[in-house]
């Protein structure tokens, strides 16, 4: 019998057999494997221990890359962060093969960088870490110049980093973060190759000692909250007034996304955004911002009649802005704690901004390519409010 005559003879037997019996002889014989091979590792994942084979793959030159295999019981996948014991390193699950149905299949690279950020928001750190795309970010090119050595530095960093980490949503163009201690700003992310894995071109970005640590971008920000009602600068109000409440939340100037709030009440009643003030004396709302922690009180007199008529108007924004960023503002005009809509007309520095809505006393505006001090203003028949604004490059600087 031909070698040929044999193949096909295997052949014809192998389609005898049913697919899962195949399945469980690939299982048995890898967990032989894992029992018996120099190769097999403990590696760690998500708190799970468990015993993976790790192989070399050779790469010139070497950027930390290896053939990865464990049971399906693992549950791993690209994305996932593997910590391997035997030598005191993280490692990043880069690929999987879907062709192999038995056990999780795969490869590996060596996580050599460490990436802080932080959300500017909320304040909050979010660190993760991340391998290099290729054999150009683990070397440093050198060269000789009238006889001198020296090294060639790369302004440039493309790194792999895993989209299932917490924070990543904020890994986008133009953010800036720390990478081993350094200040790096994102020009380039591709989050469509593979899943779960964000592959990122970095630019390295001077480092702003005012506000900078050697771990995170912005990390001695003042950060100041304050809440914006219609009830600012009311201390007495009339019996049985009902006042519009939707407090706003601002951090260094700007509007927030309140989130989740709530409203506690004391000697008046609060409903629907709306505030009654049902019974003579000292009222009492404190408001409680739960997404940010932040919680503020308000304290009211209520009298039988109040003589004087508290007016209040001011515009609602940021004042500190960037460049090629989009900005609202909101003309805010109150009589005695309640909104009034009032038509106007905003005019501002046409070589600062160009505008992207207009919606009664709400402004949109786009900033240009202008840094500087320019005003926004609304103007009425009766009122003109103004508010001064601080553009600066987005990429720092002032």
């Amino acid at each position: 019998m031909n070698n040929f005559d044999l193949y096909q003879m295997r052949l014809g037997d192998s389609r005898k057999i049913a697919k899962s019996k195949l399945v469980d002889i690939k299982t048995k014989t890898f967990l032989r494997a894992l029992d018996s091979s120099y190769n097999s590792e403990e590696v760690v994942m998500n708190n799970d221990e468990f015993q993976a084979l790790i192989t070399g793959i050779p790469t010139n030159p070497k950027i930390g890359k290896k053939n990865f295999a464990t049971l399906l019981d693992h549950k791993c996948e690209v994305g996932d962060e593997i910590y391997w014991p035997a030598n005191n390193s993280y490692w990043l699950i880069t690929e999987h093969d879907d062709t192999e149905g038995a056990i999780f299949q795969g490869s590996i690279e060596r996580a050599l960088y460490e990436l802080k950020w932080k959300d500017p928001v909320l304040d909050k750190i979010y660190s993760a870490r991340a391998c290099a795309k290729g054999p150009d970010e683990t070397t440093i090119g050198d060269g000789v110049k009238h006889a001198i050595f020296f090294d060639t530095l790369t302004d440039s960093l493309y790194l792999i980093v895993s989209s299932k980490v917490e924070g990543a949503e904020f890994l986008e163009r133009y953010f800036e973060l720390m990478v081993n201690g350094k200040k790096w700003r994102v020009e380039v992310v591709d989050s469509m190759t593979r899943p779960n894995l964000l592959f990122i071109q970095l630019m390295e970005s001077s480092f702003d000692r005012d506000k900078d640590t050697k771990e995170i971008v912005g990390g001695k920000e003042e950060v100041i909250f304050a809440m914006d009602t219609s009830l600012d600068s009311i201390s007495t109000i009339t019996l049985n007034s009902e006042v519009n409440f939707v407090p706003t939340l601002l951090r260094n100037g700007k509007i927030l996304d309140r989130g989740k709030i709530l409203v506690r009440t004391m000697n008046c009643t609060y409903n629907e955004n709306k505030i009654v003030f049902d019974r003579l004396g000292l009222s009492s709302i404190i408001v409680n911002f739960k997404d940010y922690g932040e919680q503020f009180k308000i304290e009211i007199n209520v009298v039988e009649e109040v003589e004087e008529e508290i007016i209040i108007e001011k515009i609602l924004g940021s004042e500190s802005l960037k460049t090629f960023n989009v900005y609202e503002y909101t003309a805010l005009h109150t009589i005695n704690g309640q909104s009034v809509i009032v038509p106007g007309v905003w005019t501002y520095d046409k070589n600062f901004f160009e505008e992207v809505l207009t919606k009664e006393n709400i402004i949109t505006l786009k900033t240009k390519n202008k840094p500087g001090k320019t005003v926004i203003t609304f103007v009425n028949d009766d009122i003109t409010i103004s508010k001064e604004v601080r553009i600066v490059p987005l990429f720092g600087g002032s």
